[in-house]
């Protein structure tokens, strides 16, 4: 749900009991173990695809309730509406969308999109997002000024500069054309 580094005012809370980096762990498709308003600011990396579309909402409304008033909450995941566009209209630029570090050679743009959105067992996409349905839910879980923000993008969004910064403000991220979109209420 956070970022990877730990000190005395960041909590990182991931899924994965196994992992020695991971000092707490927490399983996002139930209500979170923390106190209602806690936090300033919220950072879920490619976490919400991996759940499926109720369990997603369910977490929207936990970002919601464990946000402080004024809180951040910054979100990305890969955009199904880039994903798609790109497989109906230039196929061959989905290739550049994968990672290298996944080291597996993809060979057409079909297992590209398949990788993107289902991922493999261990790693499965359950829902594909993209910025119009994110930010719908975004509004149903209670947060008002939702922003898209590309990913690639180098200038930082006030909401993500908010948590950065450790200062109070609530906001969400949401996709948009890219992968990594960011949102403010």
């Amino acid at each position: 749900m956070v970022p990877a580094r730990t000190c005395d005012w960041f909590l990182q809370i991931d899924h994965f009991a196994l992992r020695r980096d991971v000092p707490h762990c927490a399983d996002f498709r139930f209500p979170l173990p923390l106190d209602s308003g806690s936090f300033d600011g919220a950072f879920c990396h490619h976490v919400l695809e991996h759940l499926d579309y109720e369990a997603a909402r369910r977490f929207l409304g936990e970002c919601h309730r464990i946000l402080a008033q004024g809180g951040t909450l910054r979100i990305a995941v890969p955009d199904a509406e880039k994903a798609m566009r790109l497989y109906a209209s230039e196929p061959n630029r989905l290739f550049d969308l994968m990672p290298k570090y996944h080291g597996k050679s993809y060979q057409t743009a079909a297992e590209v999109v398949n990788e993107i959105f289902h991922a493999d067992r261990m790693n499965r996409h359950c829902f594909g997002w993209d910025f119009e349905t994110l930010a719908r839910r975004l509004r149903e879980a209670g947060f008002n000024q939702i922003e898209g923000w590309n990913a690639g993008n180098r200038s930082t969004p006030n909401s993500l500069r908010t948590i950065l910064g450790g200062l109070p403000s609530r906001s969400t991220s949401t996709p948009s054309n890219s992968a990594n979109p960011c949102v403010s209420s």
